[in-house]
């Protein structure tokens, strides 16, 4: 009964991605058309946000599941390490090596986001990662298909 819950949860993070997702490019294709490095910002909070969903999704697996999640101050970094792991009799890995490495990129430009005004972002750097969050997002949704599926099979185990 909890793995459906747990499953839904993850159901509705991945389609709130797949609008961030949707709203970046929408966002990025306005800074291509009129060169306005205006709409960057907004660019920027999606970047973040696509990673704080990515992060919810992990931290309730982590609770849900694995009985614990990673404390301290790097435990961010600790969650997608955790989650890259499978649990012998508990869970298969949720997560592929190259999506945590994929991820990891949008973990430190989300403490970059969130430590600084948005004027003093990089343009440049975030035009490089939302081209990426298209790559990466697709890994991410066919990850957390891929755990929910296992996770379904052995819910009728």
């Amino acid at each position: 009964m909890k793995e459906a819950f747990l499953i839904q949860q993850i159901e509705q993070e991945l389609s709130q991605i797949q609008v961030m997702v949707s709203e970046t490019k929408r966002m990025l294709g306005k800074v291509r058309l009129t060169g306005d490095y205006d709409y960057l910002g907004t660019v920027a909070l999606n970047l973040q946000s696509f990673y704080a969903a990515v992060e919810r999704i992990l931290v309730a697996i982590a609770k849900q599941i694995d009985a614990t999640v990673p404390q301290g101050e790097s435990w961010h970094q600790a969650l997608l390490e955790q989650m890259a792991v499978a649990i012998l009799g508990t869970r298969p890995a949720v997560l592929d090596v190259q999506t945590l490495q994929g991820l990891d990129e949008f973990r430190r430009f989300r403490h970059v986001v969130r430590s600084n005004y948005a004027h003093q972002l990089d343009p440049e750097r975030i035009q490089i990662l939302a081209l990426k969050l298209d790559v990466v997002s697709q890994c991410v949704m066919q990850d957390c298909q891929r755990f929910c599926g296992e996770l379904k099979c052995l819910e009728q185990d």
